[in-house]
């Protein structure tokens, strides 16, 4: 690229003559930014660039949760990284590092729902109906069960934030309005 350059930024609408608009940061779009590779690299560049509103907005999160939240909500948002985004970034390191150690948090084999819950009495007796109804045996439905628990898993987690999120803004709403 050339030292100069002429375009328009797409965001503010006005002639900029640099590599960056001096305005809002736009950077004018190079063809290469189109193509599956150059569509790749901003990919790996987000996931793997980490910057110091992530740092941040970690470190509060993992020393003072609290006032993470209580800055946000007071409008000190230029420091940290938004919830949504801090949200999906803690779920891909989480559900990354839960891939590479192989270990399911958010779910429980067969045998500790027969042996080790509360639950357990209604547990066994749920599966022996299943198991004459489909006639297999232990081992073989083993293994089916305890694959279906962790999609279940996983699934439910991402449910879940649908309501977190919506009792979060009537939270935030019902702050609003006391003020």
């Amino acid at each position: 690229m050339t030292d100069t350059v002429n375009w328009i930024c797409p965001t503010c609408n006005v002639p900029v003559t640099t590599h960056f608009c001096a305005n809002c940061g736009e950077e004018p779009l190079a063809p290469r930014d189109l193509t599956l590779r150059g569509l790749g690299e901003k990919l790996l560049h987000a996931l793997t660039s980490i910057d110091a509103r992530t740092m941040r907005s970690a470190w509060k999160l993992l020393r003072h949760p609290g006032e993470l939240t209580l800055a946000w909500t007071r409008g000190v948002r230029k420091a940290y990284v938004a919830p949504f985004q801090l949200f999906l970034i803690a779920n891909v390191l989480f559900f990354g590092v839960q891939w590479l150690t192989s270990e399911n948090v958010f779910s429980s084999s067969l045998d500790s729902h027969l042996h080790h819950q509360d639950w357990s009495d209604l547990a066994q007796s749920l599966l022996a109906r299943r198991l004459e109804a489909t006639h297999t045996t232990l081992e073989q439905y083993q293994p089916t069960f305890d694959r279906a628990v962790v999609l279940n898993a996983k699934s439910l987690i991402l449910l879940m934030t649908i309501p977190f999120a919506l009792i979060c803004r009537w939270h935030s709403l019902a702050n609003a309005a006391r003020s």
